[in-house]
């Protein structure tokens, strides 16, 4: 066989990529497993890292889940304990100004019958006193109602014998 000058040449070319192959494939692979026994030397103590952060942050968004529903509950309590004080005073205001002449409309013949009841009332101060004595009950009957929601008992007998000499129990 009769081997040429190229041939020799591309002969030398392979071989020296051959070398270089080999060196840079050991090399790389010694690179590669040891950084991968790298990897696997961290991975372990940042996963535990990673585990211990998520459980700070997850106390933390349970403590503040915990301290916005404690707020939302006063916020509530004091809407209503508002509500309800706001309600009683404005009964009170009601009760200074009572108003009858009001704007109800009714058909012509109700019309001029309320408004004769009105006329034959209004001389003798009922249309005064029964809206106060009437809503008094009403406040009287809710306050008895909240007592008994917060688990109290009221027992009110106005006409029924009792061991302390009236007629009521609280």
């Amino acid at each position: 066989m009769n081997v040429s000058f190229a041939d020799k040449i591309v002969d030398g070319f392979n071989a020296i990529f051959k070398f270089f192959g080999k060196i840079f494939g050991g090399l790389f692979k010694l690179l590669s497993s040891g950084f991968q026994i790298l990897i696997d030397l961290l991975a372990k103590p940042l996963k535990y890292l990673l585990y211990f952060f998520e459980g700070i942050f997850y106390f933390f968004e349970k403590c503040l889940q915990v301290v916005i529903m404690v707020v939302k509950v006063f916020v509530a309590t004091f809407q209503f304990m508002g509500s309800l004080i706001m309600g009683v005073f404005r009964t009170i205001k009601s009760w200074l100004s009572v108003d009858i002449h009001g704007s109800s409309k009714f058909v012509s013949a109700s019309n001029e019958g309320f408004k004769t009841v009105i006329d034959l009332l209004q001389p003798t101060g009922l249309l005064t006193i029964v809206p106060m004595v009437a809503t008094a009950f009403l406040w009287f009957y809710f306050v008895i109602k909240m007592i008994g929601l917060f688990g109290g008992s009221v027992h009110i007998q106005p006409f029924g014998p009792s061991n302390n000499g009236g007629g009521d129990k609280l």
